[in-house]
């Protein structure tokens, strides 16, 4: 017998399990996490804690810090927060890890950091400091822009994961700055993945 999904034909047999993560994602959301057994990673999308599993001696981090605020006053857009992409760390089994997620700036204010134990701290983005245009972040999540300039106001940085908010008010998110505007871009909320490759 066999699984059908989305297409592909995969052998129900015990030891194929494991590899249900290349076509199936099964993720669970109760408002502080995203994650998924099949393919051992965990998103953090709001402050919380991480319990490394059993024989896991190391974990590999790509996130961003909460983005600046676009600016109310000087018509600049507000930076990405600082960014981690791949980057291997030691854990001990069993352990619990307290994840800080950084809140977006709000106008003309930075960015909140965002923290894996004490391990990492990534800073939050500057405020009101940005002039966004063309390509910036290729990391984590593809390639990113930054927010446009509309109507004289210039948008926010990009983050890993998305692009910069526009002028003349856009918010950013996923760590994105905020465009400038009348009252300024909200930047956007910073957010944690942990993936680890052993364990149980």
């Amino acid at each position: 017998m066999s699984l059908i999904m989305k297409g592909t034909t995969i052998p129900k047999k015990p030891k194929a399990l494991h590899m249900l993560g290349e076509y199936l994602d099964k993720f669970i959301m109760d408002g502080t996490e995203v994650w998924s057994s099949f393919n051992r990673t965990r998103t953090f999308l709001s402050s919380g804690t991480f319990s490394v599993p059993v024989g896991v001696t190391s974990v590999r981090l790509c996130g961003v810090a909460g983005g600046g605020g676009g600016s109310s006053t000087n018509l600049l857009g507000g930076s990405s927060g600082e960014i981690v992409s791949g980057l291997d760390y030691p854990v001990t089994p069993g352990t619990d890890i307290v994840v800080t997620i950084g809140a977006g700036g709000l106008s003309d204010l930075a960015g909140g950091e965002t923290i894996f134990g004490t391990a990492l701290t990534l800073q939050g983005g500057t405020p009101s400091d940005y002039q966004g245009e063309g390509a910036d972040r290729t990391s984590c999540g593809g390639i990113h822009y930054d927010g446009i300039l509309v109507n004289t106001f210039y948008g926010g940085q990009a983050s890993p994961f998305t692009d910069g908010g526009d002028g003349e008010d856009g918010a950013g998110e996923q760590g994105s700055g905020g465009g400038a505007g009348l009252v300024g871009g909200i930047g956007g909320q910073g957010r944690l993945t942990i993936r680890w490759s052993e364990g149980d």
